[in-house]
């Protein structure tokens, strides 16, 4: 599921309860949720250090949770490394249509951001968009992790390791969530906590 807000029955008041990977509408309970702020600055960051310089980077549905988390941590990083902001493009390329169902970006629209932009490397909203990102890159005979750096976010299944070279991502803290939210339970506590726990970084092959 994804990190969003939710609203729960009162009768859950009874009860110990904790949320994982999702947060009340109105703060009445205890969450656990992943820092999607800093998974976007610590991507952007590494490549910045690796001497990137001219990013573009593909999100998700700007109405989401994640998405607004993590522009914030992308552009955090250009602030921070002292670059100017039109050395970045962010584009929302998962949308959601007339009909109800989000659709991402197509090839062709990769293309031209790659071409119009002239990006050295892409930050995709998630790793199934970076793999069509793969697909326009090699159309374009460009050498990834050498003529353009492409990172992902949510170490998503096999899709990482699968793509040649491998996708550099960041892992979103599944594991970590549950044991944190299992622990507050254990131990008894009562606090209203709105806990932000970090991605994980991934280094492969892509840049």
């Amino acid at each position: 599921m994804c990190h969003r807000a939710v609203q729960l029955p009162d009768e859950l008041k009874k009860i110990p309860t904790i949320l994982a990977n999702c947060f009340p509408i109105n703060g009445d309970f205890p969450c656990v949720v992943p820092d999607e702020v800093q998974a976007g600055e610590e991507i952007t960051t590494a490549l910045i250090n690796k001497g990137y310089r001219r990013i573009a980077f593909l999100n998700l549905n700007e109405d989401i949770i994640a998405a607004k988390g993590r522009k914030q941590g992308v552009i955090n990083a250009f602030t921070r490394h002292g670059l100017p902001l039109s050395n970045l493009l962010i584009e929302s390329v998962i949308i959601k249509q007339d009909d109800g169902i989000e659709r991402s970006i197509s090839r062709e629209s990769a293309a031209k951001i790659i071409d119009s932009f002239k990006p050295d490397a892409i930050i995709c909203g998630q790793d199934p968009m970076a793999m069509e990102i793969y697909f326009v890159a090699h159309e374009k005979n460009m050498v990834i992790g050498d003529d353009i750096g492409i990172a992902s976010f949510d170490n998503w299944g096999s899709i990482p390791e699968l793509l040649q070279p491998n996708l550099t991502t960041m892992a979103l803290p599944h594991l970590q969530m549950g044991r944190w939210a299992m622990e507050y339970l254990i131990d008894l506590r009562v606090d209203l906590v709105h806990q932000h726990l970090p991605f994980k970084l991934i280094k492969r092959d892509s840049f």
